[in-house]
C-alpha cells in the first residue's frame, strides 16, 4: 500500500498512517517501509498513534495475484493524527539540483505489529522548495 504525495510545501509534513486493528485475528510482518522524495526529507516514525480525525483510506494490494485473500491491515493518510511514542528518526537526501535523481530511504524492517499496534511515517519536506514524496508499506499477516 502507498501514496504519493505531489508539490509538498518546504517544512509541510505527510502522514501515512498503519494499524493492526484489535481483535483481527492475524499478526501483521513489515518487510519495508519506503519513502522516495524529489527534495531533501526528514522521516520520522511513531508508535501507538491516537487517530483524532481519520483520513482517506489506501486500499491495499495483494502481491500473489492468484490470491483472493484480504488485508485486515488500516492505511491511510491525510488525517490527524497525535503521534505517540518516537521510533526512528532518519532523513532522505533527495536532491532538487540540475540532473538529480531524487531518492528512496527503506527503514524499518522486520517490524512485528500484534492486533491493536500501529505505526505512524511522517515526512517532513527540507528541500527549500515544493517537492513530491512517497510512502510504500510492504507487509505480510497471519
Amino acid at each position: 500500500a502507498g501514496h504519493r504525495f505531489e508539490s509538498v510545501a518546504d517544512g509541510a509534513s505527510v502522514d501515512m498512517y498503519f494499524e493492526n486493528p484489535g481483535g483481527s485475528g492475524r499478526t501483521v510482518y513489515i518487510v519495508a517501509v519506503l519513502v522516495s522524495s524529489s527534495g531533501k526529507a526528514f522521516i520520522d516514525i511513531y508508535r501507538d498513534n491516537a487517530v483524532d480525525v481519520s483520513g482517506t483510506r489506501v486500499e491495499p494490494v495483494n502481491l500473489n495475484l492468484g490470491s483472493g485473500n484480504t488485508s485486515v491491515a488500516r492505511v491511510e493518510y491525510g488525517g490527524t493524527y497525535t503521534p505517540g511514542r518516537l521510533a526512528l528518526d532518519d532523513m532522505n537526501p533527495g536532491g532538487t539540483i540540475v540532473r538529480s535523481i531524487g531518492w528512496v530511504s527503506e527503514i524499518g524492517e522486520s517490524v512485528i505489529l500484534p492486533p491493536g499496534t500501529n505505526f505512524l511515517v511522517r515526512v517532513t519536506n527540507k528541500a527549500n522548495t515544493s517537492a513530491d514524496l512517497a510512502i510504500r508499506i510492504l507487509w505480510w499477516e497471519e
